[in-house]
């Protein structure tokens, strides 16, 4: 059976006031419950038994229950089902979700958007409408350009070079395994610690290193995107704070302990953590 997903299924609250207020809504605990019953129809109707994790934002640190959270885990659809509500009233972590034949994203204002194909659409041409607003399409996801995709692989050679050059410079490893303030693991490389640390990176992690950064507190860089440290920097995993949008001054920085910084613009050497058969799976845009 043909498993493209062509068509879009868009879930949402038709009370106002519940887009408007999402959790905060007198509506939004019916609105929720009619949500998690079409969510689960949808995935019976498809067959799909467990959904995968992808473009995973983590814009605060992982609560407990999601602590082994990346991107390519399967979870159950209960797990799923319970994250895509949770991430509409506005509880992080957030992500889309696929398997074969099915692709859940949470949009704004209480609204899910459901890809399936056109057998499940043709299944759930009924589907009950009480306090939801629906909405059909005949259009599939949106996918990233293919020429801007990071393609190379954090393998041997990538792993020989980055070797070569610790042993003359200093270089600071960044290993993003999702997008936001708390998505990343950054490391000092030396002689001695890099098979460890290339044993820690997950699979479908981008990796990038800045080598020979300059140590100090700069600013002209403080309107870009950049990651502050503690100094001084020792050999392994260090603490960090993102500044995607910049800072107003480096007072800000230094109250918070910070006194090293590195722009992301200086960051090099991208490369996918493979998965365990070698396969460069992790979608990262250059």
């Amino acid at each position: 059976m043909d498993r493209e997903v062509t068509e879009e299924l868009i879930v949402g609250p038709a009370d106002d006031a519940v887009a408007e207020h999402l959790a905060d809504a007198p509506g939004w605990e019916e609105y929720s419950a009619r949500l998690r019953d079409t969510l689960w129809k949808v995935v019976k109707t498809t067959g799909v038994e467990s959904l995968e994790v992808g473009n995973l934002l983590v814009p605060e640190p992982l609560p407990t229950r999601h602590s082994t959270l990346r991107n390519g885990v399967e979870l159950g659809p209960a797990e799923a089902i319970s994250m895509v509500v949770d991430m509409l009233a506005g509880a992080s972590p957030y992500c889309r979700f696929t398997a074969p034949g099915l692709q859940i994203s949470v949009g704004f204002n209480g609204y899910v958007s459901i890809y399936i194909t056109r057998d499940s659409a043709d299944k759930l041409a009924d589907l009950g409408r009480e306090v939801l607003r629906l909405q059909w399409c005949n259009r599939m996801p949106d996918f990233p350009d293919a020429g801007r995709l990071v393609e190379a692989s954090a393998d041997d050679i990538f792993w020989t070079s980055i070797r070569s050059v610790v042993e003359t410079a200093v270089v600071l490893l960044c290993e993003r395994w999702a997008h936001g303030d708390y998505g990343c693991n950054w490391f000092l490389l030396n002689p001695d610690n890099i098979n460890e640390i290339r044993q820690s990176v997950q699979p479908r992690s981008l990796l990038c290193v800045a080598i020979d950064p300059d140590p100090h507190l700069n600013p002209a860089l403080m309107e870009e995107d950049f990651t502050a440290f503690r100094a001084p920097l020792t050999s392994g995993r260090l603490t960090y704070a993102a500044y995607h949008w910049g800072a107003d001054d480096l007072k800000e920085l230094a109250d918070q302990g910070m006194n090293f910084m590195i722009a992301t613009s200086d960051l090099r050497e991208s490369a996918v953590v493979p998965d365990a058969d070698g396969v460069v799976r992790g979608v990262w845009i250059a």
